[in-house]
């Protein structure tokens, strides 16, 4: 059977010791003459991800040496979660299967979405993953709230903002929400851990096209 690309439930598999997205700024800073910060953006935040195995006998870290050689580099792409918050914080049950996009502020840095259980609870810091049809948005909340009787939840602000390509009525994911990305260059490691065993790491950065 032919490998499929971008790659599933590479993370799922992993034996994690440690692992976190870290906000990825892409922006030119500089200083006025009178000393004022001046900060331009240059582009959408985007996310890096940092991805570490607890020890594993030697045979094991192979084979997953070999899941990362098949990325052949930053060329083919995996999708990837946050390991601190795959679920959301107050319901790690409820399938959630029917969201989507109700409405979008003005500014596009918040939304409301529909279709959730009635009083479920958004949680500061949970993420969401909108799929454009070409790009995976992974979004996390910097506010909570409670969805109403009807399953519309208040404005949630969300960063990074929602991009251009995002609209109301699209699918959003709240259980294991994910981002695409690409190996960083040089970044797979290997650590060995006493006579038998290593742990790998590597880190990678989000890819929108």
């Amino acid at each position: 059977m032919a490998l499929v690309f971008p790659m599933v439930g590479l993370i799922e598999g992993l034996p994690l010791r440690d692992g976190y997205l870290s906000e990825h700024w892409l922006q030119e800073r500089s200083m006025t003459a009178a000393g004022t910060s001046l900060v331009k953006d240059l582009g959408p935040q985007l996310w890096r991800a940092y991805y570490e195995t607890v020890p594993v006998s030697r045979s094991d870290a192979l084979d997953l040496e070999t899941d990362l050689l098949t990325l052949h580099g930053g060329a083919q792409l995996f999708e990837g979660y946050d390991p601190r918050r795959p679920l959301p914080k107050s319901d790690a049950v409820t399938l959630l299967d029917a969201v989507t996009i109700h409405s979008i502020r003005s500014d596009r840095l918040a939304l409301r979405l529909t279709g959730l259980p009635a009083g479920f609870v958004i949680s500061k810091s949970d993420y969401m993953s909108i799929d454009d049809g070409s790009n995976l948005h992974l979004l996390r909340a910097a506010m909570g709230g409670t969805a109403s009787g009807a399953g519309l939840s208040p404005w949630i602000e969300v960063r990074p903002g929602l991009r251009p390509q995002l609209d109301v009525g699209d699918a959003v994911v709240l259980r294991y929400p994910c981002a695409r990305f690409m190996i960083e260059k040089d970044s797979v490691s290997r650590q060995r851990v006493g006579m038998l065993d290593d742990a790998i790491s590597f880190t990678a950065l989000q890819v929108i096209a």
